[in-house]
């Protein structure tokens, strides 16, 4: 699904817009941003091979950054991308007239239908063949004027010669939510309903507020079946639910209805038969996963992850929790191990697809120790004390008894990623052997374990360190 929303950005005079591509269950995948583009009213859709092409209004500013003008142009959806109307990707097209002018598509038939704004917001809707006006031929297949009544636009929509036309304002003050079927034959309604749909579970729509948005008709390519979609916005300010309604050919009823149950979770823990989701092949970054769910990865999967936090240690539960308003997310990784502690991860994840760093969560104070071999003429005065080192809950620990040369900045151990500092180093005093005193011992974001400087109090007499520190990795 592709949506569009007014946006902040671009001239004085102008407006742009952002358009969101999301699937079928509304989860956002990328969007691009289009500056002086317009209200954003509508777009056309056109799949051309690999590419989805976006018909659309573009408006022409000049040097004060007032709107002269408006274009018709097409250009290639591009995630992430930003158009400005100086970069190249945009062609432009006759459209015929002068005035301010939004297109939708009806690839199917090989259809354009151009809404014109007239004077005191009425619309006029012309039908045109896609091909001409990719060719420049001025030729006009049908046309709609729209009556006074019916000029708050919310959306139009085409199927062949047939205009569906959705209006309304807010709350239904001065214009009922509506929709109206028109035929390009002859410029006549053949239908006119009222829309009472997008009510909460009470039976109010949220925040006493409703606003009509948008209407797109969807023909199945294998059977010909046709779904008409409109949109309903309820909610206070902050809190605004967008609502996609259908009007369904019998057939493509059960076809939605299968393919929303295929991707929709309805109870929190079950997928198939209480089993969690697994992960798409492929998938080369957690964060670029945003769908809400739990699912399940194995050892092997773990290391195709480039931002797992500890790949092919387990199998791993993965959570991504339900977004906040702007789309971010929480995920939260839990280890598949009986023989070891519980271990626990959790970050947040932007709508842009960037991830926090991985937070341990502790869930045992015990300590799983392993050793850390020795380096530069360091030894272990005996086999019960050896170097070793621990993680858990976000913190690091090393301990162990050791001869350390006297040479300040020694460097006499070297702990794996994932055990060190994240960016600043960690210093602590650790006390001697042989005599009184301490050795300061430096933990750097490296890895590198060193010994610094001594203060004892007889230098000659000191005959090992006792290493015991506690760090955090963060």
């Amino acid at each position: 699904m592709y949506a569009t929303q007014v946006s902040s950005g671009g001239s004085t005079g102008s407006e742009s817009f952002t358009i969101t591509r999301m699937n079928q269950n509304g989860v956002m995948l990328d969007s691009m941003k289009i500056v002086n583009g317009g209200h954003g009213t509508t777009i056309g859709l056109e799949r051309e091979g690999s590419k989805v092409y976006i018909w659309s209004n573009y408006n022409v500013v000049d040097t004060s950054g007032n709107t002269v003008s408006n274009d018709l142009v097409r250009f290639p959806y591009s995630a992430g991308a930003t158009i400005t109307g100086a970069n190249g990707g945009i062609t432009r097209y006759n459209k015929f007239n002068d005035k301010y002018t939004i297109p939708v598509i009806d690839q199917q038939n090989g259809l354009i239908a151009f809404r014109i704004k007239e004077v005191g917001d009425n619309s006029t809707v012309q039908l045109r063949n896609l091909s001409d006006i990719k060719k420049g031929v001025d030729k006009i297949l049908g046309t709609v004027k729209v009556p006074s009544d019916l000029l708050y636009l919310q959306g139009f929509t085409i199927d062949g010669y047939d205009l569906y036309w959705y209006t309304g304002d807010t709350n239904s003050q001065a214009y009922p939510a509506e929709l109206t079927l028109f035929s390009f034959k002859d410029g006549q309604i053949k239908k006119r309903i009222t829309c009472d749909f997008g009510r909460g579970p009470d039976g109010r729509y949220e925040g006493d507020f409703r606003e009509p948005e948008a209407v797109f008709l969807y023909k199945d390519p294998m059977t010909g079946k046709k779904s008409l979609f409109a949109a309903i916005a309820t909610g206070t300010v902050g809190k605004r639910l967008a609502k996609v309604y259908a009007y369904h050919s019998k057939d493509n009823a059960s076809k939605f209805a299968t393919d929303l149950s295929s991707g929709y979770q309805g109870y929190a823990l079950s997928k198939n038969n209480g089993y969690a989701k697994r992960l798409p092949d492929g998938l080369t970054s957690l964060s670029s996963y945003r769908q809400v769910g739990f699912y399940y990865m194995t050892t092997a999967e773990t290391k195709n992850l480039k931002d797992h936090p500890s790949p092919g240690d387990a199998g791993w539960w993965f959570d991504v929790m339900p977004a906040d308003p702007s789309g971010t997310v929480i995920q939260k990784l839990t280890r598949n191990s009986t023989g070891r502690d519980t271990k626990i991860y959790t970050r947040v994840v932007t709508s842009a697809g960037v991830g926090g760093m991985w937070v341990e969560v502790m869930t045992s104070q015990k300590l799983s120790w392993t050793n850390l071999p020795l380096k530069n003429g360091a030894s272990n005065p005996d086999s019960d004390n050896k170097l070793q080192y621990a993680v858990n809950g976000g913190m690091g620990y090393i301990r162990g008894r050791v001869n350390i040369p006297k040479t300040d900045g020694v460097v006499f151990a070297t702990l794996p990623s994932g055990a060190r500092p994240s960016s600043n180093s960690w210093y602590q005093g650790c006390q001697v052997g042989g005599t009184t005193g301490d050795r300061k011992i430096a933990v750097r974001s490296n890895g590198e374990v060193a010994g610094l400087g001594l203060a004892v109090n007889d230098l000659d007499a000191v005959t090992y360190t006792y290493v015991n520190i506690s760090y955090p990795l963060n």
